[in-house]
């Protein structure tokens, strides 16, 4: 594929090429070998090299360009002789993505680097019971984004299951409404650690139709991760939703784990995104291009495990039919959108969570059109709210977007 070499100045011989080969795949930075348009070849260090960005296909940097030849727009002032001021620019946003994004190994990839195994293994042991906040125990660049950790049946399609967020006990099976019980046994095909049995997670499942050429779930590329919401003037690292860093294939702490029923109807990447990329609700269409296009497809009952900076999209399937998809949400979560979530009469939401009322993918930037409280101000003030709203009944139909 056509690289661009960031440790290259813009319209060097040496800025853009193609790699050809991977010369040292087993290190922690991997190094390619790249071929440049004059015949020569170099190895270059992964951190060293990024995909090339279409700026007119961006939805920022097609702005700023659009800006710029628009007389009535401040953007105009960037226009000058050659557009070396405007490409600068473009060129420094581009270059401040890429440094928010940082490519993980797979699992598979860590098997077969020795070395680096008890390196993972000693720094996570100690905190493998922790499900406080806190920064991963271990290299974040030795992390992997996702991991494809079992392989699931879906029980029998009924059509009449839609619940988003709902709060349940991990492991308990009582704490699941009757009508979703049958999902239990993909709740047990989780491996999540000993330390979160019966602790509160969030489980959503959704079974419909899907026409050909549509996604059930939310479209566009994205993480889990809110990103570009600032509820309440909180600063941002302070709005989490399940963090996650795997121990084993078969041992991941927090983090989520999802599943569905019909082959290539999602894709994720392995990478991990920094919260400064990310748009509102984690948005990530703009640095498509930086990521690679495509991801790993995923395939019908595997369970996927991955963080909550990990970017995945909904593709549209290729034939209409019917479609399962079931997620859990293993890890701490701050916030909880009341308009979006299903309510669990068996359990309740933690006391440290923010129930945040309105519909979030109007918030934008700013508490604006949302009321956020915690969940012990909603019980204060229930005696009062309780005639002007109902909470979903378990299994009722909610707008869902995972």
């Amino acid at each position: 594929k056509q690289v661009i070499l960031t440790n290259q100045p813009p319209g060097s011989a040496k800025h853009k090429g193609r790699v050809t080969n991977c010369a040292a795949p087993t290190r922690k930075n991997p190094r390619f070998v790249v071929s440049f348009p004059d015949g020569s070849k170099k190895d270059v260090a992964q951190n060293h090299l990024r995909f090339p960005v279409n700026c007119l296909a961006n939805p920022v940097l097609r702005h700023v360009l659009l800006g710029s030849i628009r007389p009535s727009s401040p953007l105009s002032a960037l226009r000058t002789p050659g557009g070396h001021l405007l490409h600068r620019i473009c060129q420094m946003i581009i270059d401040g993505w890429n440094d928010q994004i940082s490519h993980r190994p797979t699992w598979e990839g860590l098997m077969v680097t020795p070395s680096l195994r008890p390196i993972w293994e000693d720094r996570t042991r100690e905190n493998l019971s922790r499900r406080d906040i806190q920064p991963a125990p271990i290299d974040e660049d030795l992390q992997p984004a996702f991991v494809v950790c079992n392989q699931v049946e879906f029980p029998p399609f009924t059509g009449g299951i839609r619940v988003n967020m709902m709060p349940i006990r991990m492991g308990d099976v009582t704490s699941l409404p009757e009508n979703l019980r049958a999902y239990q046994k993909l709740i047990d095909k989780c491996p999540i650690h000993a330390s979160e049995k019966r602790q509160i997670g969030y489980v959503t499942v959704h079974e419909s139709e899907v026409k050909q050429g549509q996604t059930q779930t939310r479209g566009g590329l994205h993480t889990e991760r809110m990103g570009g919401i600032n509820l309440s003037g909180e600063n941002r690292s302070q709005l989490f939703w399940c963090i996650g860093f795997a121990t084993s294939p078969d041992c991941c702490v927090g983090g989520l784990y999802i599943a569905n029923s019909v082959d290539n109807s999602c894709e994720v990447f392995d990478f991990v995104v920094a919260d400064g990329v990310m748009g509102p609700l984690g948005d990530l269409e703009h640095v498509r291009d930086l990521l690679g296009k495509s991801g790993t497809p995923m395939q019908s009952g595997s369970l996927v495990w991955m963080t909550d900076r990990t970017p995945h999209a909904a593709l549209p399937q290729l034939e209409s039919g019917r479609r399962q998809f079931f997620r859990l949400v293993a890890g701490p979560i701050s916030h909880w959108f009341a308009d979006h979530s299903t309510e669990n009469p068996l359990v309740s939401l933690p006391d440290d969570v923010e129930v945040v009322k309105g519909d979030k993918f109007m918030m934008g930037q700013t508490r604006g059109e949302g009321e956020s409280e915690k969940k012990g101000e909603k019980a204060e003030s229930s005696s009062s709210s309780s005639s002007s709203s109902s909470a979903p009944a378990p299994g009722s139909t909610v707008r869902a977007a995972p």
